[in-house]
């Protein structure tokens, strides 16, 4: 809501009655800590695997708050799960509540709008994960030249082949 009266309005609209809140200041607005894309990561698995065992979508982040130990995704599973009664999709209420890679975020529009989100929620923590995984991993290079078995130099490259590489013969 963009003011108090706003969000009153809203509110009662819901069937509820507003006892007291607290306006977050804009540097506040985000849960992220450093460090934290692990966390975010088995949020992405653990909501996967909840939807494709057919739990619903606000039920599995309610379940996922419900028994979370940390106190980190416990928060942003709360505003996300308050973003998501009040009518926000399941992309912008996670941009609003943590730091997520914004292709990650454009995948889960994508997901959400095609129908696939559980397919989608999995994807992200694959993809995730395998981002995790290549930051300790050798550089491509590095791994094919160890998967060489002989010691034989690379040919060379010769200024022809090089001109016809580059579309310019």
């Amino acid at each position: 809501a963009d003011s108090v009266d706003e969000l009153k309005k809203k509110i009662k609209e819901s069937g509820y009655l507003l006892a007291s809140f607290k306006e977050i200041a804009d540097k506040e607005k985000k849960t992220f800590l450093p460090g934290r894309g692990k966390e975010i990561r088995l949020l992405f698995k653990e909501l996967s695997n909840l939807l494709t065992g057919g739990v619903h979508l606000l039920e599995a982040l309610e379940l996922m708050h419900e028994n979370n130990k940390s106190k980190y995704l416990k928060t942003v599973l709360k505003n996300v799960i308050i973003r998501i009664k009040g009518g926000g999709s399941l992309t912008e209420s996670l941009k609003e509540a943590a730091k997520i890679p914004a292709i990650h975020l454009a995948m889960l529009q994508e997901g959400e709008q095609t129908g696939k989100i559980e397919q989608t929620v999995g994807q992200i923590a694959t993809a995730m994960e395998t981002e995790e995984a290549g930051e300790d991993a050798p550089a491509e290079d590095e791994a094919a030249s160890d998967e060489k078995s002989d010691d034989s130099p690379a040919p060379a490259k010769t200024k022809s082949s090089k001109w016809r590489a580059s579309g310019n013969s």
